[in-house]
């Protein structure tokens, strides 16, 4: 059941939601552009593919297209005062359209992925490697200090006579550029590309982060990476189970809601142990 399939479509869901996490804990925004910017890299890189524009050039422009998305969304915040979670709805609202003139006006496209080199699982891993390389050594600049700053306490940045803006700008233009790769990435397990095909990545983004961040306590940037590995894992093979021919095999229309049971399931057996260890410690003290 846990194939190289899962596993293929594991490493940008996990780049997902490194992103979502960067953005809830530093910037407390749940951005709704990275729908459209999962299917902006999508359906650039199969665009580009089709011309047959180098795989590394094709992943860096697509890269570049999720910061432009990103830039767009944390413009309109800073500029134009829009609350964030609006002005991410607008942005996620304009790709659509984008993403259709991008698919030469279609809704639906179909290609062969036989020949695409990131399909590869070990190449796969190594460009996810270097994204979170790249994570980790914006945290640890400058740009990362004050972001972590900004997360405890956003007045110190104004204290400190520096601009919230240009957090914000780094933030959103960086988690957007990351999650375009991560459509990008994705694409090449699949068959077809359609307009809509990051819609979800969001919430399934936020449900992995928030089961990563229950069964490991983030205290530090690398432990929270962690748990979002942990959190990916666990939600993907509830969606494997759920959806595989093998396994349960449900139809369609069942798996939504088989798939949010067995998550509150999966919470409630975890309050189910917390309980237990604090009964059987009131019983060992007496």
């Amino acid at each position: 059941m846990f194939g190289e399939l899962f596993f293929a479509s594991l490493l940008p869901a996990f780049l997902v939601t490194v992103s979502i996490y960067i953005c809830l804990n530093f910037l407390s925004l749940a951005d709704m552009t990275c729908d459209g910017s999962f299917s902006l890299g999508a359906c650039a890189f199969v665009t580009l593919f089709g011309y047959n524009i180098p795989e590394m050039f094709s992943l860096t422009i697509v890269f570049m297209l999720g910061c432009a998305a990103g830039l767009v969304t944390s413009f309109m915040i800073n500029r134009i005062k829009i609350d964030g979670l609006l002005a991410g709805i607008i942005s996620l609202t304009a790709l659509g359209s984008i993403n259709y003139l991008i698919l030469h006006s279609q809704k639906t496209m179909t290609f062969d992925r036989s020949p695409m080199l990131f399909s590869s699982i070990y190449y796969m891993t190594i460009i996810v490697a270097i994204f979170l390389f790249l994570i980790y050594t914006v945290l640890r600049s400058e740009y990362g200090t004050l972001l972590k700053a900004y997360a405890i306490q956003p007045k110190v940045i104004s204290s400190m006579h520096l601009k919230s803006e240009n957090i914000i700008y780094c933030a959103i233009i960086l988690t957007n550029g990351i999650i375009a790769v991560a459509g990008a990435l994705f694409i090449q397990t699949q068959s077809s590309v359609t307009t809509l095909i990051g819609n979800g990545s969001l919430v399934s983004g936020i449900i992995a982060l928030i089961i990563g961040e229950n069964i490991i306590r983030s205290k530090t940037f690398l432990r929270g990476i962690f748990g979002c590995l942990i959190g990916t894992i666990i939600y993907k093979a509830i969606l494997d189970l759920v959806t595989h021919e093998q396994a349960l095999s449900l139809d369609t229309e069942l798996q939504s809601l088989v798939t949010a049971i067995m998550i509150i399931m999966l919470f409630a057996l975890k309050d189910f142990r917390i309980v237990t260890k604090n009964m059987y410690a009131r019983i060992v003290k007496k």
